[in-house]
Formats: C-alpha cells, structure tokens, sequence
C-alpha cells in the first residue's frame, strides 16, 4: 500500500483563529501546522503568512487557538456538546 506525501503548511494569523496541529516528521520529530495537504507547491490555505513547513507524516494532536477570545469559544463549544 502506498501512501501519499502530505506537507505541512504554517500561518501564524490561522493559529491565532484556529489553532493548530503537530504532526510527526519523515525523521521522527514533530512539526507544528496549521493545514496539510498534498502538495508542496500548492497550499491548501490562503493565509497571505502561509510558510511551507515540509513533509509530515501523521498527526499527533490538535493544538487551541492563541487568540485569547477564539480559545475561550473553543472551550465554550466542547462544554455544549457534552
């Protein structure tokens, strides 16, 4: 079974929004993302800050926004849905 390149993508305007996401790396450390997809030439996002962070391989876990306001609605959106 093949698996297909995913590459990791940063914006420091959509974490502060969004959060984001680490991911493991082709040599075993982790990256910190806030999109992946297919292509390193094409990004999956249209932050006008958007970096190619390079290949990732699976993602470890989901990381809250940086904006004081957006994580406060992030909890208050977990705490309704229990």
């Amino acid at each position: 079974m093949t698996t297909e390149q995913r590459y990791g993508w940063y914006s420091a305007t959509q974490e502060e929004y969004h959060g984001s996401m680490l991911y493991t790396t082709p040599e075993g450390g982790e990256a910190r993302v806030t999109a992946v997809g297919g292509s390193a030439t094409v990004p999956p996002i249209a932050w006008p800050d958007r970096v190619l962070v390079g290949p990732v391989v699976r993602w470890v876990k989901t990381l809250p926004p940086t904006d004081r306001f957006s994580a406060y609605m992030a909890d208050a959106l977990r705490q309704q849905k229990r």
